[in-house]
C-alpha cells in the first residue's frame, strides 16, 4: 500500500509541475500520468457522491441510534427461512416420537432421521449467524464510516459504493440470494456492473490509525515538494 501511495503522490505532484521538458519520453510520461490522475479523480468523484449520501443519513441519527438493522426484505427472508427450518425439525421429531417402533436406536432408519435433524439444527445456527453478521456489518458501517480510509476507497471504489447501497438503511439497493452451498449473497449494480458480496465479506474495509495517516501524509508531501522543485 505504501508503494501505491508513493506512486499516486508522485503522479499528482508531477501533474502540477511548473517546468517543461521537450523530450518525447517526458511527453509520454506526462500523458500516462495525466490519464492516471484523471482516473483517480474520477474514482474520487464517485466515492465522494456515495460518501455524501452516507454521511447525510448518519448525521440525522441520534448519538445512540435505536434502529432495526435488518431491513424489511431481510427480515421477511430470515423469518420465512427460520420458520421453515423449525417446522421441518418439528415434523421429524414428531415422526421419531410417534413412530418410535420404526426408528429404534441402532437401525439405519434411526441414524438417517437423527442425521437429518442434526443437519437442520446446523442450518438453523448458520442462519442465525448470518443475521448476526449482517446486523454487525450494518452497525459497524454506521459507527466506522467517518474513519474509512480514503486510500482504501480509491482502490476499492466499486466495493465502497456497493457497500453503501447494501448497508445504508435509507439507501438500500440490493438483492439477496443464496449460492449453491446455501450461503447468503447480497448483489447490487455499480455503473452497470454486478457486484456480489457474501455476508462474511461485508464488514471488510480499512481504517487508518493516526500514526499511519501521518506516514501517508509524509509520502504525499515529499512527492509534491519534489515535483515543484523539478
Amino acid at each position: 500500500m505504501a508503494d501505491k501511495l508513493l506512486i499516486l503522490g508522485a503522479a499528482m505532484a508531477h501533474a502540477n509541475k511548473s517546468y517543461n521538458i521537450g523530450s518525447s519520453i517526458t511527453k509520454a510520461i506526462d500523458k500516462s500520468l495525466k490519464g492516471y490522475v484523471g482516473m483517480v479523480k474520477a474514482q474520487q468523484k464517485r466515492i465522494d457522491a456515495a460518501g455524501i449520501l452516507t454521511q447525510a443519513y448518519l448525521d440525522k441519527l441520534p448519538e445512540d441510534p435505536k434502529i432495526d438493522l435488518l431491513d424489511e426484505n431481510m427480515i421477511g427472508m430470515f423469518t420465512s427461512e427460520l420458520n421453515d427450518i423449525r417446522s421441518q425439525m418439528a415434523d421429524k421429531r414428531n415422526e421419531l416420537t410417534i413412530n418410535n417402533h420404526k426408528y429404534k436406536p441402532g437401525t439405519q432408519a434411526y441414524t438417517d432421521i437423527t442425521n437429518e435433524i442434526k443437519k437442520l439444527e446446523k442450518t438453523l445456527n448458520v442462519r442465525h449467524e448470518e443475521a448476526k453478521n449482517l446486523q454487525m456489518a450494518k452497525a459497524n458501517w454506521i459507527k466506522e464510516h467517518p474513519n474509512i480510509s480514503e486510500t482504501w476507497k480509491i482502490f476499492n471504489a466499486d466495493k465502497y459504493i456497493a457497500l453503501s447501497q447494501m448497508l445504508e438503511p435509507e439507501k438500500l439497493d440490493y438483492k439477496a440470494s443464496r449460492d449453491k452451498d446455501g450461503k447468503l449473497i447480497l448483489s447490487t449494480t455499480v455503473d452497470g456492473k454486478k457486484i456480489d458480496i457474501k455476508v462474511d465479506e461485508l464488514d471488510d474495509w480499512e481504517q487508518y490509525p493516526l500514526p499511519e495517516i501521518v506516514e501517508i501524509n509524509k509520502y504525499f508531501e515529499l512527492a509534491q515538494t519534489s515535483g515543484k522543485q523539478g
